[in-house]
């Protein structure tokens, strides 16, 4: 019996891949779709890494597959403004370890301890909210 008449023809690289079928399998899920943006405010930078990483958690061991990179640059892409001029300064590349440490390094709060002090001090004889720092 000659085997080359009943086996599968080798799959080779320039076979077509349906795009559509692509598509949509890289489907961007709602949990990322639905992320605020970040545009470089210090006041919002640890919720925003806080929502991003429990992303990250969810698709870890994808990130280097097409569909993870897919996911990584759509978080990217929720970075704008101040803090996308940031990550671009930085070189980060598309490895949020990289991304994060350039937000933090460019967009966290620089107030010193005794100057938040001050300010919870003065809230206080203000009879003010801490959301007013």
């Amino acid at each position: 019996m000659d085997s080359s008449s009943t086996s599968s023809p080798p799959l080779t690289a320039n076979m077509a891949i349906n795009p559509v079928e692509s598509v949509a399998a890289m489907k961007i899920p709602d949990i990322i779709r639905y992320l605020p943006t970040y545009s470089g405010d210090p006041l919002t930078l640890n919720e925003f890494i806080n929502n991003v990483e429990e992303v990250i958690l969810m698709i870890r061991g994808t990130d280097q597959t097409p569909y993870g990179q897919t996911l990584l640059r759509a978080i990217r892409q929720k970075i704008e403004g101040k803090a996308n001029e940031a990550v671009i300064a930085a070189g980060a590349s598309l490895i949020w370890d990289e991304i994060k440490e350039a937000l933090i390094r460019h967009c966290r709060d620089r107030r010193d301890e005794e100057t938040l002090m001050t300010e919870l001090f003065n809230l206080k004889q203000r009879q003010l909210s801490v959301q007013r720092l």
